[in-house]
């Protein structure tokens, strides 16, 4: 069972009130994860949202006709910070494969379609989750281009 505590120490919920919290709270199932479980794969349809609780998350860039590996690894994701962020917004696809690391994940779940009808019903809580998600977006993408920077670097040193 998830509780209200949980969902005050999500980065995204950050500026909700009670009563909006408590609407979140009755969409949300506790999930948990052992091993180096996929929890979504790139190009999938996104109807779903995590919040990770405890435990890390790898979203990687996984190429196709090829297994997975760290060294596709875009950026990490920890306590307090959410996960499926492409179930709010079009195309609704995973741009990402997002992978349990360690031995133990657990994560709040919500149905991204349900969570965007709330917004809907409470603009309010739609600007406060869409700003927050949009620097997460930008805090994402300068990751991944340092992460592309790095590797130019790395393969100009090697050659």
């Amino acid at each position: 069972m998830v509780e209200l505590e949980l969902l005050q120490n999500i980065s995204l919920l950050k500026g909700l009130n009670r009563e909006q919290l408590v609407r979140i709270l009755a969409l949300s199932t506790l999930r948990e994860y052992q091993g180096e479980k996929a929890l979504f794969s790139e190009g999938e349809k996104a109807t779903r949202l995590w919040f990770l609780i405890s435990g890390r998350v790898e979203l990687r860039f996984d190429l196709p006709l090829r297994k997975t590996s760290p060294a596709a690894a875009v950026t990490l994701i920890e306590p307090g910070q959410t996960i499926g962020f492409s179930s709010l917004v079009p195309p609704h696809r995973y741009s990402l494969s997002g992978y349990c690391l360690g031995e133990r994940c657990v994560l709040v779940e919500v149905g991204g379609p349900e969570l965007k009808g709330l917004m809907d019903q409470d603009p309010a809580m739609g600007y406060v989750i869409m700003s927050t998600l949009a620097r997460v977006i930008s805090k994402r993408f300068r990751a991944m281009q340092e992460e592309a920077v790095r590797r130019e670097g790395y393969d100009l040193l090697m050659n």
